[in-house]
């Protein structure tokens, strides 16, 4: 987002290295001037660095980040085996499965961040979610100084959750994965069994839902290949979102092309989960509203569309504004250091107006960082 304060960000590069930062803390802050506490409580994990928020007030933040990229020509089944080391950048990952004819992860194309990142807000698009194919998390807790490995179901996976934001000393350096050779596209809403998955048994049965993703339904069908469905979705993506990383127009633009000139975390705000009850009234007093499908007991709204029809766009800002395809998307004119607290002034007006409208709360996605 182009926001924030002065911070030291300390890249490694192995599990070696990972292990030796945090058990000689004192060795590395003296020859890195970087003055980390006791307690550790100014360390931060960093992936991409793309879906947070951080203050200009922070200054005196260590983020630790993995650099580097493992050969992805290892296996990534899990149970023992070795994953993805998770400073590889997450669509690398991808455009590599696709390349080996996998449908699983193509819907995740274009998807900025590290393949360490994704298990964390189990990232997910066009009803696909990353918890889905994920067969291990493993990484070390630098407060306990011991190496862990959480299984699928251990990692306490949820729409946009997982059980390692709260783990703030829990650094993932792999992620083992398991995919179907010949998968099913993925249905909207439903996912897959994530067991069945695991245990290489076929997807849900009902197969490709082309009706409940109309932004697709003309790009893939149920034979589509792996490429064939990332070119869909890379197409849709870019149509709706401005490319991640940021890069203004005279930086010759970021790694595969696209609209380059709005900085942001993408969606700003989670798509609202709410009770079948209450997604009917809702249905009822706006006919127009799209409803997606979650779970049995519950519906998934779009918050761009809250957004677009709680008279929003009326809101005025000479610093923020939406991006111009997106209502989902808080933008700036790439101008150098927007303040945080102001761009959450202009994010509660509009959160006020869905809450107005529709009595439905937003929820930001990206983590705020700033001094408290």
């Amino acid at each position: 987002f182009q926001m924030g304060g002065e911070a030291h960000i300390v890249e490694l590069g192995s599990e070696a290295e990972v292990e030796d930062f945090f058990n000689n803390l004192e060795k590395h802050n003296n020859e890195y001037n970087l003055n980390i506490k006791s307690d550790m409580s100014s360390i931060r994990i960093l992936g991409g660095g793309s879906n947070i928020l951080v203050g200009e007030d922070v200054k005196d933040l260590v983020f630790v980040k993995l650099s580097g990229v493992a050969p992805l020509a290892k296996a990534w089944r899990g149970a023992g085996g070795e994953g993805v080391w998770a400073g590889t950048p997450w669509d690398d990952f991808v455009v590599h499965t696709v390349a080996l004819g996998y449908r699983d992860l193509a819907y995740l194309s274009l998807i900025p961040g590290t393949v360490g990142a994704a298990p964390v807000q189990n990232i997910g698009a066009y009803g696909a979610e990353v918890k889905n194919t994920i067969t291990e998390v493993r990484g070390y807790d630098f407060k306990e100084k011991k190496w862990k490995t959480f299984t699928n179901k251990e990692c306490g996976f949820a729409y946009r959750h997982s059980r390692f934001q709260k783990e703030k000393s829990f650094l993932i350096t792999g992620v083992s994965f398991t995919l179907n050779p010949h998968p099913l596209p993925i249905p909207q809403g439903e996912g897959r069994n994530a067991n069945a998955l695991l245990s290489g048994s076929p997807p849900l049965e009902g197969g490709f839902r082309r009706g409940l993703y109309p932004s697709l339904k003309n790009l893939i069908n149920e034979n589509s290949t792996a490429q064939e469905i990332r070119d869909a979705v890379i197409k849709v993506r870019d149509s709706k979102l401005p490319r991640i990383p940021y890069s203004p127009p005279h930086a010759g633009g970021a790694r595969g092309g696209g609209e380059l000139i709005s900085p942001s975390v993408g969606s700003f705000f989670h798509n609202p989960i709410v009770g079948i009850d209450i997604a009917n009234k809702l249905k009822i007093d706006h006919s127009d509203m799209p409803l997606y499908e979650y779970d049995p007991e519950h519906k998934k709204l779009s918050a761009g569309w809250l957004i677009e029809h709680s008279d929003c766009a009326d809101i005025k800002d000479e610093t923020f504004h939406f991006y111009k395809n997106n209502h989902l998307v808080i933008t700036h004119k790439g101008e150098s250091g927007p303040a945080l607290n102001k761009l959450l002034i202009y994010s509660d007006k509009i959160k006020e107006r869905v809450k107005e409208k529709f009595n439905i709360e937003l929820n930001i996605e990206p983590e705020i960082i700033r001094l408290t």
